[in-house]
């Protein structure tokens, strides 16, 4: 095993647990380029573990309390996709449809509006979080939106 599998491991479980039992592989995919565009515009160094380890405290919601079944086809499916994510430096990845994901992620990884943080309408948002990035529209302004998820920059 090599620290970039490590991290992409880490990257995907990170995916998993947050967007919680009912989530999406859409949803798990836009997170993972959330969090990429954290470590491309350097947060903690550009480290992805540090990154990842570090994203509790950037969070909208704490995580679902969950046991990830590696038989789940969603969990799959993230895992097929996580070194498209993990590595690209181009724009494209689409979901299974071709449209969905293709118009997200470049909406959410655009050079000039990257989204840096997510929440979910139907779970309980953290004080911090409504205060300083959701009710932020000028530093943190809405940048794209996935059936109950947004994204900010």
């Amino acid at each position: 095993m090599t620290l970039n599998d490590f991290q992409r491991v880490m990257l995907a479980e990170f995916a998993i647990r947050q967007a919680g039992p009912l989530g999406s592989v859409e949803q798990m995919k836009a997170i993972c380029y959330v969090m990429r565009n954290r470590v491309r515009k350097g947060w903690n160094d550009g480290n992805w573990i540090a990154t990842i380890e570090a994203a509790p405290d950037h969070a909208a919601h704490d995580p679902l309390p969950m046991r990830i079944d590696p038989s789940s086809r969603t969990m799959q499916r993230l895992i097929s996709d996580i070194d498209d994510i993990f590595y690209s430096y181009k724009f494209g990845a689409t979901s299974d449809d071709g449209s969905i994901l293709g118009n997200l992620e470049s909406t959410l990884t655009e050079e000039k509006h990257e989204a840096l943080y997510w929440s979910y309408a139907n779970r309980p948002v953290r004080e911090w979080f409504l205060k300083k990035i959701q009710k932020d529209g000028i530093n943190h302004p809405l940048r794209a939106q996935m059936g109950t998820m947004m994204f900010y920059e």
